[in-house]
């Protein structure tokens, strides 16, 4: 669900020019790699002053609600994740809360539209298939 108010995006964290990851281990005992990921709500120009971001994860995160409060360049959460699911994003405005949904995946290829290196592009494919 889009908002024409703000965006919602995410980015691996990088080091270098591939996504910094790490060996997590799936419900089945497999071992996958995990990524550092930063959820991100960009307000548009002229929207209405955001108070605050919640993001809801996968209910199997050990703390599944993350919250923003500062919007340093935009409102952000840091998470890890080896696998794709629909991170919800509540957004507390001046003039309302609003809402966005997207799949994990789709939200990395947004916010590496302008920077997709093929080693980015692997990990975003890697997330989708898990």
């Amino acid at each position: 669900m889009a908002n024409p108010l703000f965006e919602l995006k995410a980015r691996f964290q990088l080091d270098g020019n591939h996504p910094a990851s790490f060996e997590a281990e799936d419900e089945d005992g497999r071992l996958l790699p995990g990524f550092y990921v930063v959820l991100l709500v960009a307000p548009a120009a002229g929207s209405p002053r955001i108070h605050q971001v919640t993001f809801l994860l996968d209910e199997t995160y050990e703390q599944p609600l993350r919250k923003a409060t500062r919007p340093r360049n935009d409102f952000g959460a840091e998470i890890t994740s080896y696998g794709d699911f629909a991170v919800v994003a509540k957004v507390e405005a001046e003039d309302d809360v609003h809402a966005a949904v997207g799949w994990l995946s789709d939200l990395l290829a947004k916010g590496h539209a302008t920077d997709l290196t093929p080693a980015i592009r692997r990990a975003i494919d890697s997330i989708a298939a898990n």
